[in-house]
């Protein structure tokens, strides 16, 4: 293996390979904290399913003080009305 000589100053940046990091993580580490968001993320819990591992589904816990929670509730709502007009509805979203 090879590591390049020098670290570039930028590079490139998928926003998607974020939300598949932190995901990765919560399900290995079992959950995170990110502490300046008031938010955790859930990846595996007693009683996640195969269904769940398969859909990549983790739980979320907002705090109230959230800085994002509002946005994130909000988001979930699109998805959520999203996928019962295309007929994949879940009601799995938030607990």
């Amino acid at each position: 293996m090879e590591f390049p000589r020098e670290i570039p100053q930028a590079m490139s940046f998928d926003p998607w390979l974020l939300v598949e990091m932190l995901y990765d993580l919560s399900v290995n580490f079992v959950g995170l904290q990110l502490v300046e968001l008031d938010l955790k993320i859930i990846g595996d819990w007693s009683g996640k399913s195969a269904e769940d591992y398969h859909a990549e589904m983790a739980k979320l816990i907002i705090a109230s003080g959230s800085t994002i929670g509002h946005e994130l509730i909000r988001d979930l709502s699109i998805v959520r009305e999203l996928d019962m007009q295309a007929g994949k509805g879940s009601d799995n979203y938030i607990e």
